[in-house]
C-alpha cells in the first residue's frame, strides 16, 4: 500500500482481475486445493490471495467446514460481482481477437532455465511446444537465477522459469507448482531410507548446488529454525561435478527430485523425505511485461504445469508426461 492511496476515511482497497478469478475459482471450487489446481498456483498462494481480500475489506468472504469451503453472505455478493467482471473482461478480450490480423509469422518464445529446470523441461516443453501452439518456435536458453532475470529485463528473453525467479515483482509472475526437496546420498551414504530427521541431515557433509542456490537457502533456514548448524556445506556450479559428488557417496544434499531422478532410478542415489514437515520451494513463471498480454502465456503456462507436477520418488515414472500424452487443443496464434 502507498502512502498516496488515502482516500480521506483510509487507505483505498484494490481489487485486481486476479484476485476476482482466484476467489470466484474458489467458490466454484469449494476447496483451495481443487482451485489451486484449475488457476495453476500452490494451494497456499491462493489462500494468501484470498486472505490479502479479507484483511484490506475487513469482511470474511469465506467460512471452513467438514465438507470444503463456503462464501458467506458477503463473499456471495462478491461473487456476483467478480462473474460479472470477468464476463465483460473475457466479452472484450473475444472483441479484440476478433479485430486482430492474422500473424504474419511463427510466434517466437525465447525462455531461460535454470540449470535444474532445464534438465527436467528440457527435452519435454520443446517437444511439446508444437502439440499447443503449433506456430511457435521455441529458443531455449540455460543460466542461473540471477543471469537469465538480467537477461529478461533487458528483453533478451521473453519468460523465464525457475525458482525464486519474478521475486522483484518487475514482471508479471505465475507459481506453477510446489517442488518438494528431499535428502538425496549415495547408497552407503544415505544412512538407510525412508523418512530422516532434518536436524540429521544438517549434521552431515553435503553440498550445495550454485552459491547460495535454493538448497544453500533452505539448509540456513532450516538451521536457523531447528537451532543446529550446517556441519560442512560445499558450494559447487558445476552440476556435473555436483552429481558426481553425490553418486560416489562423497556428499549427501538437499535436492528437489527431478535433479537426480536419472540417478535415482539407476540405483545410483537414495532419496529420503524429510520427518514432518515437507520441504517445498514454488517453481514460477516469468514473462516480459512486454508480452504479458500474448496469447501464446496462458496455454504455455498451461504445458509447464502439466509437464513439471512435481515430481516424487514413487512416481517416477509419471511425473514428467511425455509430449504424446499432452491433450491440449492447438491454439492459433
Amino acid at each position: 500500500m502507498r502512502p498516496d492511496d488515502w482516500d480521506g476515511r483510509g487507505f483505498a482497497m484494490y481489487l485486481t482481475l486476479r484476485h476476482l478469478q482466484y476467489f470466484a475459482a474458489v467458490v466454484r471450487a469449494g476447496s483451495m486445493a481443487r482451485a489451486a489446481q484449475t488457476v495453476h498456483v500452490a494451494p497456499t498462494a491462493l489462500s494468501l490471495q484470498i486472505k490479502a481480500i479479507e484483511d484490506q475489506s475487513g469482511v470474511r468472504l469465506l467460512t471452513r467446514h467438514s465438507r470444503g469451503i463456503a462464501p458467506t453472505e458477503a463473499g456471495t455478493a462478491l461473487l456476483a460481482r467478480a462473474e460479472a467482471v470477468l464476463a465483460l473482461v473475457a466479452e472484450a478480450e473475444r472483441e479484440l481477437a476478433a479485430r486482430a490480423a492474422p500473424a504474419a509469422g511463427p510466434v517466437v518464445i525465447r525462455l531461460g532455465l535454470q540449470p535444474s529446470q532445464a534438465r527436467r523441461l528440457g527435452y519435454d516443453v520443446m517437444a511439446g511446444i508444437g502439440r499447443v501452439l503449433p506456430r511457435a518456435e521455441l529458443r531455449l536458453a540455460e543460466g542461473w537465477s540471477a543471469d537469465i532475470e538480467r537477461r529478461l529485463d533487458a528483453g533478451e528473453l521473453d519468460a523465464v522459469v525457475g525458482y525464486g525467479v519474478g521475486g522483484r515483482g518487475v514482471h508479471p509472475t505465475f507459481e506453477i507448482c510446489e517442488d518438494p526437496f528431499y535428502f538425496v546420498a549415495a547408497p552407503g551414504f544415505a544412512g538407510g531410507a525412508g523418512p530422516i530427521a532434518l536436524r540429521e541431515v544438517l549434521g552431515r557433509p553435503l553440498a550445495f548446488y550454485g552459491e547460495k542456490g535454493v538448497s544453500w537457502r533452505l539448509a540456513q533456514a532450516a538451521s536457523a529454525r531447528e537451532g543446529v548448524p550446517v556441519a560442512q556445506g560445499q558450494q559447487i556450479e558445476s552440476v556435473e561435478l555436483w552429481r558426481a559428488m553425490i553418486c560416489r557417496g562423497r556428499v549427501g544434499a538437499i535436492a528437489s527430485y527431478s535433479a537426480l531422478a536419472d540417478e535415482h532410478r539407476r540405483g545410483e542415489v537414495v532419496v529420503r523425505p524429510f520427518e514432518g514437515e515437507p520441504l517445498t520451494v514454488p517453481v514460477r513463471l516469468c514473462v516480459h511485461e512486454a508480452v504479458a498480454a500474448a496469447p501464446w502465456v496462458a496455454p504455455f503456462r498451461d504445458l509447464l504445469a502439466r509437464l513439471l507436477g512435481a515430481a516424487r520418488p514413487e512416481e517416477a515414472q509419471t511425473a514428467v508426461k511425455p509430449p504424446s500424452s499432452i491433450s491440449s487443443e492447438p491454439l492459433t496464434i
